[in-house]
């Protein structure tokens, strides 16, 4: 089963919308030759949120579908536990306190989180520092 960002996929992601730092919403896709049995007949799609601002979470939320169908869950049982996930301590978490609101990345282990992380900070929206 592949996974990515195209239909040429089993599984891609269709549609990513980054809500701020709360996190974002992520639309998966089967290809027609794949199919996941959902309880009440076939689907072919599910969406999801997940609380974690990285828009770079969607390719691996979708490699995460991908073993779950491979592994005979049905679509719906991994839509609910992707958007269950919650970020590890210091890794994207946002945090806020009053009017102020923190990114905790400090458990950066290299340079594509690093780059992740500051992509989150330039699409946030801030006042100051």
């Amino acid at each position: 089963i592949t996974f990515g960002t195209t239909s040429k996929c089993d599984v891609w992601v269709d549609d990513v919308q980054v809500a701020g730092p709360a996190g974002l919403h992520v639309s998966f896709r089967l290809n027609s030759t794949l199919r996941a049995e959902d309880g009440v007949g076939t689907s072919n799609s599910v969406n999801i949120t997940i609380e974690s601002p990285g828009a770079h979470l969607a390719v691996n939320a979708a490699a995460a579908a991908a073993v779950g169908l491979h592994l005979k869950i049905p679509l719906s049982f991994i839509g609910e536990a992707l958007s269950s996930y919650l970020p590890q301590d210091m890794r994207l978490q946002v945090q806020t306190s009053g009017s102020l609101t923190v990114i905790d990345d400090c458990y950066n282990a290299n340079p594509l989180s690093m780059n992740a992380a500051l992509d989150v900070l330039a699409k946030s929206l801030g006042r100051g520092r």
